[in-house]
């Protein structure tokens, strides 16, 4: 009668130059990682604060100095206890979707400690890690690492995933200071322009940030609109015949502002549409006085256009300038 064998688990050895692996970390009893201590004491201040407390300072084994393993909590958490701990609960989670999704934010968390690459395909997969890289306080370099990841990965999933709960994942890149996540959610929290999300459910700083971003968007429809009138005023005098044109189509597009839904106002939309207008001689009439508004500032999403197809209650320029994003960008160490 044939007998069930146990997977051994997968063997990870890192490399660092001049260095001999000197920690094994053994993860669900399906990865093991050889890793070097003096490493995770840089990247990560749990293991600075704990790998060589006293209790734990009795070498692991011949091979290792340090041996850790996981320890499965009551609520179907888990986290890494040194090996001579006696953990009470060892093995896997119940949930074993969310185990294979917190054993692969492991391993990003190790690759981003060696600065080696790693790949972040969903959203939810950034928020395994960032539940990590908080536990081991390793947010520092995983926030380094984070854009290079997000650009490996299949950037349309992560992309749609923070379109999905944007306030959220805005919240998680202020904790990271990472000013590639917290712009795009940021842009993604202030639509649709209708109905923000961030009024529906933010709060505290993330409302604040919000609110602030938003007021800067309406100034920037006040500019350009200042500029429109200038600009039908100068033609007034100059071109009358591109002042009218100019006129009638303004008074077109805002009698339809939708196709599909006419009695709503859907401002990107409109501003969108005297972008691309184009008069019969070729000219653009709308567009010098429209700088900044429509612009796309994604980086996930970069065919993208306010306005238009799924944002089209969306703007998605800049809202907030260098020195407003809400933490120092000098500080090295967090």
């Amino acid at each position: 009668m044939p007998t069930s064998k146990r997977k051994r688990p997968i063997v990870h050895e890192l490399f660092a130059p001049g260095l001999k692996p000197d920690v094994r970390l053994k993860v669900f009893g399906t990865s093991e990682y050889h890793v070097h201590s003096v490493l995770l004491k840089l990247y990560s201040g749990f293991f600075l604060k704990f790998l060589d407390s006293p209790e734990k300072k009795v070498p692991a084994s011949p091979e290792f100095a340090y041996e850790w393993i996981t320890q499965i909590d009551d609520d179907d958490g888990w986290h890494l206890v040194a090996a001579q701990a006696a953990p009470q609960k060892t093995g896997s989670l119940h949930d074993q979707k969310k185990q294979s999704q917190q054993e692969d934010a492991f391993h990003a968390l190790i690759q981003a400690i060696y600065n080696m690459p790693y790949m972040i395909y969903r959203a939810e997969e950034l928020a395994a890690l960032f539940e990590l890289a908080d536990y081991y306080c390793a947010l520092r370099i995983v926030s380094r690492t984070l854009d290079e990841a997000i650009t490996y990965g299949e950037e349309e999933g992560v992309f749609w995933g923070l379109k999905e709960n944007p306030c959220r994942f805005l919240q998680l890149a202020i904790s990271l200071r990472n000013e590639r996540l917290f712009k795009e959610c940021l842009c993604l929290s202030l639509g649709p322009w209708t109905d923000p999300v961030f009024r529906k459910g933010a709060t505290g700083e993330v409302w604040q940030i919000c609110e602030k971003a938003c007021s800067k968007i309406y100034a920037r429809m006040g500019r350009v609109n200042e500029r429109l009138l200038k600009r039908m005023h100068q033609l007034a005098r100059n071109d009358p015949a591109a002042r009218d044109k100019m006129l009638e189509y303004m008074k077109k597009v805002s009698l339809n502002f939708t196709d599909s839904s006419p009695d709503k106002m859907y401002l990107p939309q409109y501003y969108r549409k005297l972008w691309n207008f184009k008069s019969n001689d070729g000219k653009q009439l709308f567009r010098d006085a429209m700088e900044g508004l429509i612009d796309n500032t994604l980086t996930l999403a970069r065919d993208s256009k306010a306005g238009q197809g799924d944002f089209i209650d969306f703007f998605l320029c800049e809202s907030l300038e260098y020195e407003e994003i809400p933490w120092d960008l000098d500080e090295d160490h967090w």
